[in-house]
């Protein structure tokens, strides 16, 4: 599936001097369901990892009608997402099928980087593995809408190296995002650095905007003046509803024109105060710099810095992070519940991560984005590549997508591919709701990682 957009806000501030862009007319479009489309609004995506599963199936509910224990802080959400059950990728981060000889579960080196991949290790100790769905949709999109960055990819602010068990590198488990075989994505783990990121190349850092985005606003500055006998020979031909919406706009661009004097940052972005260096080690500022790099996320999406981020909330094991949740263990050793008797230690952690993602997603949903919530625009994605935590399992990867209506995903639903244990080989892989993403976003692959089909969300 292709379709081809124009980003609206990229032709504005790039159109010659006589051009100018124009806003939705009923003239445009064949249908009232064309005219309320999403092609003016460019898609974006969000992926968030959170690490060692839960307690069974408790991060995948069978019905959206009742949430509660885990599953409560997105009750009153409901309408905003949906549940994605039963998909597999055992076979690409299990020991057994990544040649280690510890069993048939799913450890936290390879859950991470398989996550987003869906492709086993190309090594165990060196790093090799195939490029990620985000990054591929986020080089389409760049490509598409002329964002200058890809991707943002976010980490917790803990990275491990060395060879650990099973012979296989350590740094593994930190590397969701994969551009190439060979070249993976080194996470941003400071709110200030990300925060720099986005402004990059738009102000200087005394507020004096960058030369070259000066002179591109000057250069703009009348192109009305310049078209006004092109509007006015055009609306001859228009009706009176697109006449109305025509003398508006030119209204709007008006009013535009006379604030770009003072306008220090291209008008899809607000200025924003630098955010406080909040260090993730330190678990008393852990949910404040959770909940600021979600800020950030969504600032970047607005500014149109990059089409695509993602967010490893946690790592999974090496005894990283005590205290999350108020839980004084750390994650790893709790996640062991059956062998510690902790299950209720481990969805206090469960839920403070699901607090962060809904936290996430109402920054979405209150964001404008050309008079609809940004969410509207966004798929959110939130998931792991482990069910149960104590077992390891690989299949039945819980995820939870929010947004995208927009682009006519269907939320407030259960997709269901067969909630249950898995062999081999056997249940809808991981990888076929990631093509189904890609496709969602125009791009069209041959394949990707071990998918049989793809999953549309839309449906």
């Amino acid at each position: 599936m292709s379709r081809w957009r124009m980003n609206r806000r990229s032709f504005v501030l790039g159109a010659g001097n006589t051009a100018i862009a124009l806003p939705l007319l009923e003239a445009m479009f064949h249908s009232d369901r064309a005219l309320a489309s999403a092609d003016a609004r460019p898609l974006r995506f969000t992926f968030g990892f959170y690490p060692n599963g839960c307690v069974e199936y408790e991060m995948s509910p069978t019905s959206l009608d009742t949430l509660e224990g885990i599953l409560e802080p997105f009750a009153a959400h409901r309408g905003q997402f949906l549940s994605v059950n039963g998909l597999n990728n055992r076979d690409n981060n299990t020991w057994e099928r990544n040649n280690v000889d510890l069993g048939s579960g799913t450890p936290h080196e390879i859950n991470a980087p398989t996550f987003l991949t869906c492709q086993r290790l190309g090594s165990l100790g060196d790093l090799l593995l195939s490029p990620s769905i985000d990054q591929l949709i986020g080089a389409h999109l760049q490509a598409e809408h002329g964002t200058r960055l890809a991707s943002i990819v976010i980490g917790d602010g803990d990275t491990r190296s060395g060879i650990g068990q099973g012979d296989v590198n350590r740094a593994y488990q930190h590397l969701l995002s994969w551009k190439s075989e060979t070249q993976y994505v080194v996470p941003i783990s400071r709110t200030t650095e990300l925060f720099a990121e986005i402004y990059a190349g738009i102000s200087s850092e005394d507020g004096v905007p960058d030369p070259a985005f000066t002179a591109l606003l000057a250069k703009k500055r009348s192109i009305l003046d310049s078209t006004s006998d092109q509007f006015t020979a055009m609306k001859t031909r228009l009706g009176a509803d697109d006449r109305a919406r025509i003398d508006l706009y030119l209204q709007t661009l008006r009013d535009i024109e006379l604030k770009l004097d003072a306008s220090p940052v291209p008008l899809s972005c607000p200025s924003h105060e630098e955010p406080p260096d909040l260090d993730p080690r330190n678990i008393d500022e852990f949910s404040a710099y959770l909940d600021t790099m979600s800020d950030l996320i969504v600032l970047a999406l607005q500014c149109s810095v990059a089409p695509v981020a993602v967010f490893q909330l946690s790592a999974g094991n090496d005894g990283v992070r005590s205290g999350v949740g108020g839980v004084s263990a750390d994650q790893h050793g709790v996640s062991h519940h059956r062998t510690t008797g902790n299950a209720d230690d481990l969805r206090l952690i469960n839920r403070f991560y699901n607090e962060r993602a809904v936290y996430l997603w109402q920054r979405l949903a209150q964001t404008d984005d050309l008079g609809q919530p940004l969410l509207a625009s966004t798929v959110a994605l939130y998931g792991s590549g482990i069910a149960d935590a104590d077992s390891h399992d690989g299949a039945n990867c819980p995820i939870l997508i929010a947004g995208g209506t927009a682009y006519g995903v269907q939320t407030d639903r259960v997709l269901d591919f067969e909630l249950r244990s898995k062999a081999y080989g056997d249940g809808t892989p991981l990888a076929n709701l990631h093509l189904g993403l890609a496709e969602l976003a125009g791009l069209d692959l041959e394949s990707f990682g071990n998918a049989t089909g793809s999953i549309d969300l839309t449906a």
